[in-house]
């Protein structure tokens, strides 16, 4: 009787297990790190449009407070700081009130023939504002902070102070009520104070 053998195997190339493991082990780290830093990403690219529209939205309130303090004649600040009160000069001009609360700012501008205007400007829900009446009397500011959170920074961090000139709108050299002398080539805005 003859013996019958197997047929042989044959070899072929491709990857041991361990390799596949190696590979895989390589690949899972890569995707881990990849994955961070596309959410660090995100997350920095909130935070510059959260900052940006804090911004924006602190322009926006600088120009109009420093509209209003040129066209209003006296101030009047509450005892805690977050409203201030300007009156126009004129028995028929607009009383605008500034409040601040809850991470905002608002502006209600009250008309001589009752009308109410209202204006919100939005900030972080950890912004604090408060105004001042500065030791000169004709001026008043606006002042924004924000909590730090880095270790070694100061408690609160700022993000607007904006000064104005009470009824510069009204003074000035060449300037009479608003209106320039006819004889005068520069505005109020560009004499010295």
């Amino acid at each position: 009787m003859s013996k019958t053998f197997p047929p042989k195997v044959r070899w072929t190339p491709g990857f041991t297990l361990v390799e596949m493991l190696v590979t895989m082990t390589v690949s899972s780290t890569l995707l881990a790190l990849a994955t961070g830093m596309i959410h660090q990403t995100m997350a920095l690219q909130s935070q510059g449009r959260k900052r940006a529209a804090r911004q924006q939205v602190a322009l926006r309130l600088a120009s109009q407070f420093r509209r209003d303090l040129r066209h209003g004649g006296q101030a009047a600040l509450r005892q805690d700081g977050a409203t201030l009160i300007l009156e126009g000069t004129e028995p028929g001009d607009a009383t605008v009130t500034y409040s601040a609360e809850d991470g905002r700012v608002l502006r209600a501008q009250q008309r001589a023939d009752g009308r109410l205007q209202r204006e919100p400007f939005r900030f972080g829900p950890d912004d604090q504002a408060h105004f001042e009446l500065l030791p000169n009397p004709r001026r008043a500011a606006v002042v924004i902070t924000h909590p730090a959170r880095r270790l070694g920074d100061q408690p609160r961090r700022l993000v607007l102070h904006v000064e104005g000139v009470l009824g510069r709108h009204w003074a000035g050299p060449f300037a009479v009520k608003g209106h320039l002398h006819p004889d005068k080539e520069h505005s109020s805005e560009e004499a010295p104070r």
